[in-house]
């Protein structure tokens, strides 16, 4: 089903994400938040050069790569969040995060979704289905996610990918979303598990 990680060929396609899952990136480094916008590069604190990107996209499938450069002479420890939420039939959705699996599912009347990523060699660290109140915005500033496994409803599901990145060095992290019509999970759990080793391959090129 995944062909081939060709992004410069497969980002010409029309994706359909952009109508049924709205994605938020944000940076924690340094005690400092940080939201970060597609396709467009930052600085963070002088010492952190990011760009986040399309990077593979078909019907079914979204992948999102994020590069980082260090490039002081000290490392640093980064945490990217990745916030997730249906667009359609909010009241019907639910939110379950698999701390087992290191993914989050989201499902409405129309589609089954799965998400996660990839940095460093590691999955994700850190995820919940949270509401979007205050008091949670006030805690993934603080570089923290509360922990809640299922949420109905008008509820985000947000994960966190952490690492170290060492002096002059330049890093990559994978985020995706896949989609199945059929509800079917074994078969989400399939592609998360091949983008899994494709992507370790790829950045290994």
């Amino acid at each position: 089903m995944i062909d081939s990680l060709q992004s410069n060929q497969i980002l010409r396609q029309t994706s359909h994400f952009k109508d049924k899952m709205q994605t938020n990136f944000y940076l924690f480094c340094e005690e400092n938040h940080h939201l970060l916008s597609i396709n467009n590069g930052a600085t963070i604190n002088d010492q952190i050069n990011i760009s986040v990107a399309p990077f593979y996209r078909k019907e079914e499938l979204e992948i999102v790569k994020i590069e980082l450069q260090n490039h002081h002479t000290t490392s640093v420890h980064v945490k990217i969040f990745v916030e997730n939420e249906l667009i359609q039939h909010k009241r019907n959705q639910y939110v379950f995060a698999s701390p087992s699996l290191d993914v989050l599912f989201f499902a409405n009347g129309n589609s089954l979704f799965l998400s996660s990523g990839s940095f460093l060699g590691k999955s994700i660290c850190q995820y919940g289905a949270v509401s979007r109140t205050h008091e949670f915005y006030k805690n993934l500033q603080q570089g923290y996610i509360p922990f809640n496994p299922i949420g109905k409803g008008d509820v985000l599901g947000v994960y966190s990918l952490e690492g170290t990145i060492h002096p002059n060095e330049t890093v990559q992290a994978y985020t995706w979303t896949l989609s199945s019509n059929a509800f079917s999970k074994s078969e989400l759990l399939c592609l998360n598990d091949e983008l899994k080793i494709r992507l370790a391959f790829y950045d290994e090129r």
